[in-house]
């Protein structure tokens, strides 16, 4: 095929602009297994050279899009245009590939058709029945035309588009000629209930229903069940057939004219497509179908454009295809995200990832399984069957698998294990530097606008600014992935050569744990240090101890005013906060941080007055010389001549983790700072959409996705609307009790929470029997007793300055270098990780052990209380949850250890 002529079954990294969006729509969904009739795309490039072979045309097209001259002089200019002779000659033999016997059908493919933001079905013309030779070069003209129409100069006027924006590809498909045809709706655009599907349908081409001239039998179906909701059968007296050459308008028999044209069989069959197609692209679809004989093909498949909200960032269909977990995702993203973080962040995260994999020859294949990230009910969730198949014949080991697929899977080997191999040294040894120039080029110089400046931007101007901030965000995730990797690959080949050095497993991981910590690098270690000493500061003055204890914001504010030091002391929290301010407690654009909510860090001081008294530097030099001393008690087991090969292995790989474990934990603290940049950039943008009236309140902006923001303030559309739509989809999802994993119709994997039960990982060694403390954010640490084990969802670095009083650390997500295991083995607690449902399981007051090596929680109880059962159950789930909740309840019964 020539650049001019696209076959769809060739892969060719084709794009919207070369092709038009319905013929890009059509190649995906024929090489991802859908029953697409065969045919080829005359790319948009062809339409360029078109016109630049034929200038006259070109002066009429302009003429036109200008206000000068009829629709009819550019249809006569375009039959008039010379055909290149290159050209003509690609168009014929892509044709001779073709069934000589069929006809052909020949649409339009518009640059500006079936995308996201544009529907223009049923505005570009469309021929049937076509012959090869001048009678498809004539229909390719004709679509071609059908760009300079008046309706479309008029929509071109209205959505701002310019006159190269109108640019064309056109489809050539062998022609189905159908019993039935008609489209599908995976959304049911006249109810907007989700969960249902409408299907409209009738006897012979589609194209007579599409363009509106019958009346069409029409079905409602709850998409879940397949069970028909409503039917409504029309008269069809008129219908479009192909006989004898020539598409025409037939009588439909008398005996046809008011029965179903859709069978109880077809219907199942559509139903199926649909959700299978809706699955597939991941937004409702309106669908082009047609049976000939009992066989279903697919003519064209488009986003809905016409529901209120369909395209939110929020939005979650009522059947899920493939398997996904939010296993890996669950400890930096356990709450529902807004929109604007969703449409952004995500993508960014998807590439990152996708290009990591990619550098160690590791490739995932999109086309069969999916993206690799998907959002259901907010929250992000990996594909396990994309991971699974980009991993099959790799060596991966037990726990690896089993944090990012929940299960331990048979991989086999793989020839390319050896190419990988190196991919990961090189790598690693690479990683590090990357970071450190990303860290000196982007972070480092990154400053937050003053008020004042960002007061002074217009929209578009902030817009820019965003857009700026958006590209060293994403660069941000490329790089932080690498080191999220290149820290998990130095840890498991550490624990593996530490195998080969100690007699027992026990006697490794303790080992490990001292490797592991002791980092004064570590941003997060500094923050708790100089937290610890502000609260020094305060308890040597009882009176400021006093009025901090006692909760009232007021009362302190008068103590610190009152004492001769307190104008240094609020000067010393001042640079604390400038300092270590950009601390998240949830990954979110729309969270606070400690920047935003002073208050919370006093909390926090107030929480720390009740600590041990210990210097938290001298902690982490008493853990960098055991680090060190471990480290060379490690070098001197490595003995004989195999020793003489794994001493340098560990020398390189030791030296890796002290660079990677600090960094892997210090890149949370310049994420909030990036966060904390653009928050402050979208708040002021939010604030000139107030002033317009586009929106009632600044925060709203974080309800819209990135491309619902207008440019430019002036002229914005109402968009409360939409917002208010957002904002209480957002609300619902915040209430549900989401599961961790989806296995195929949004049903959760129910084995892999009750298997989950008090097991989790491991992550810092040693074994506590204490009270338990539940927190779910970190405005809750206060409340946490000192010598108390915190049971939590997740933690970040907003939750490290209760670790200086805790006994061990249990939460429901997390690994071996997630913030809270990293900070664990700093602070030399026990700690498990991963135990699904904990903050259920277990209630503030229960009595626990923490088993830190082998990754065990157990409780005295006999059962849970019922109050805590009685919460649980009640608790509003989404219907795909509903088993798991009991599930995992059960799993706490039945693993519970006197």
């Amino acid at each position: 095929m020539t650049p001019h002529i696209l076959h769809f079954d060739a892969h060719q990294n084709e794009t919207a602009r070369e092709i038009g969006g319905k013929a890009l729509n059509l190649c995906r969904l024929r090489r991802n297994g859908f029953r697409v009739p065969p045919g080829f795309c005359v790319s948009v490039s062809a339409f360029d050279e078109m016109l630049a072979a034929n200038p006259s045309l070109c002066a009429v097209i302009d003429g036109w899009f200008a206000g000068q001259g009829s629709h009819e002089a550019v249809c006569a200019a375009w039959e008039a245009a010379a055909w290149p002779d290159a050209l003509s000659t690609a168009i014929d033999k892509a044709v001779a590939e073709l069934d000589p016997a069929e006809p052909l059908a020949v649409r339009s493919s518009a640059v500006v058709e079936d995308s996201a933001q544009f529907s223009f079905a049923g505005q570009f013309e469309t021929k049937l029945g076509i012959a090869g030779g001048d009678a498809l070069r004539r229909a390719i003209k004709a679509c071609w035309a059908s760009l300079c129409s008046d309706m479309l100069r008029q929509h071109a006027t209205d959505h701002d588009l310019h006159r190269h924006d109108l640019k064309m590809a056109v489809v050539v498909q062998t022609m189905i000629r159908p019993r039935v045809a008609g489209v599908v709706f995976t959304v049911d655009p006249m109810s907007q209930i989700r969960e249902r599907l409408r299907i409209e349908a009738s006897y012979g081409l589609g194209e007579a229903l599409v363009s509106g001239d019958i009346t069409p039998d029409s079905v409602v179906v709850d998409k879940a069940s397949g069970t028909v909701v409503a039917r409504e059968i029309a008269h069809k007296a008129r219908h479009l057939r192909y006989e004898g050459g020539v598409v025409a308008e037939r009588s439909v028999p008398e005996s046809l004219r008011d029965a179903p044209s859709l069978s109880v069989e077809d219907i199942e069959q559509l139903v199926h497509e649909a959700r299978r197609i809706e699955a597939w692209a991941g937004k409702p679809q309106d669908i082009e179908w047609a049976f000939d004989g009992e066989n279903l093909y697919i003519v064209q498949s488009r986003d809905i454009t016409t529901l209120a909200d369909v395209d939110s960032a929020l939005f979650t269909p009522q059947v899920i295809a493939g398997s996904w977990t939010r296993e890996n995702m669950a400890e930096r993203f356990y709450k529902v995200n807004t929109p604007f973080t969703i449409s952004t962040l995500y993508p960014a995260l998807e590439k990152a990832l996708e290009a990591t994999f990619e550098r160690i020859g590791i490739r995932a294949d999109k086309s069969a399984f999916g993206p690799l990230i998907r959002v259901f009910y907010g929250r992000p969730y990996l594909n396990k069957s994309l991971v699974a198949h980009a991993l099959k014949g790799v060596k991966v080991d037990k726990t690896q698998m089993e944090a990012v697929l929940g299960k331990r899977e048979n991989i086999g080997f793989n020839p390319r294990l050896p190419l990988i191999a190196v991919g990961v040294l090189r790598m690693i040894s690479q990683g590090f530097k990357e970071w450190q120039v990303f860290q000196r080029e982007a972070l480092d110089p990154l400053v937050v606008p003053s008020e004042a400046r960002l007061g002074t931007k217009t929209l578009l101007e902030l817009r820019q600014s965003l857009e700026a901030q958006l590209k060293t965000f994403e660069r941000y995730w490329g790089v932080h992935m690498v080191n999220v990797r290149c820290a998990d690959y130095c840890q498991k080949i550490a624990r593996m050569l530490l195998g080969c050095a100690h007699a027992t497993e026990a006697e490794a991981f303790d080992a490990f744990c001292r490797l592991s910590a002791g980092f004064a690098e570590n941003i997060t270690s500094e923050s708790d240090a100089e937290l610890h000493r502000i609260s020094r500061l305060i308890l040597n003055k009882p009176h400021l101890a006093a009025a901090l204890r006692s909760g009232s914001p007021a009362a302190f504010e008068r103590a610190l005013g009152a004492d001769p030091a307190g104008p240094e002391t609020a000067a010393r929290f001042g640079r604390f906060i400038e300092r270590f301010g950009n601390k998240l407690v949830h990954q979110d654009l729309h969270e606070r941080q400690w920047r935003d909510d002073p208050a919370l860090v006093w909390q926090h001081i107030a929480a720390a007055m009740q600590g041990e008294d210990e210097d938290p530097e001298e902690r982490v030099l008493k853990k960098a010389k055991k680090r060190e001393q471990t480290y060379a008690a490690t070098l001197a087991r490595f003995k004989g001549p195999l020793g003489s090969v794994l001493r340098p292995a560990f020398h390189f790989v030791y030296r890796r983790m002290c660079e990677y474990i600090p960094a892997r934990e210090n890149d949370q603290f310049h994420f909030g700072k990036l966060m904390y940049v653009m928050r402050r950039t979208l708040i002021h943008m939010g604030r000139r959409l107030v002033e317009v009236g586009a929106l009632a309140n600044e925060e709203d902006i974080f309800f819209l996705e990135l491309e619902k923001i207008p440019a430019a303030a002036e002229g914005a559309a109402d968009l409360k609307g939409y917002v208010a739509r957002q904002r209480a989809l957002f609300a619902r999802y915040e209430a549900m009790d989401i599961p961790y994993d989806i296995n195929g119709d949004a049903k959760p994997d129910e084995d892999a929470d009750a298997k989950a039960g008090w097991m989790g990982h491991g992550v810092s060694r040693g074994i506590v029997t204490g009270t338990a403390s539940i927190a779910h954010e970190p405005s809750a640490l206060h409340a946490v007793g000192n010598g108390h084990i915190l049971v939590t969802h997740s933690t970040n670095p907003a939750w490290t300055p209760a670790f200086g009083r805790i006994a061990a650390l249990v939460t429901e997500s997390g690994g071996m270098l997630s913030h809270g295991a990293i900070m664990a083995r700093e602070y030399g607690i026990p700690a498990v990780l991963g135990v699904r449902g904990a903050t259920s399981l277990i209630a503030s007051g229960d009595v626990i052990t923490v088993d830190g090596t082998e990754g065990r929680v157990s409780c005295a109880l006999v059962a849970l209380r019922p109050e805590i059962r009685e919460a649980k159950e009640s608790a509003p789930a989404c219907a795909a949850d509903q088993g798991s909740a009991q599930a995992t309840l059960n799993a706490g019964y039945q693993k519970v250890e006197g």
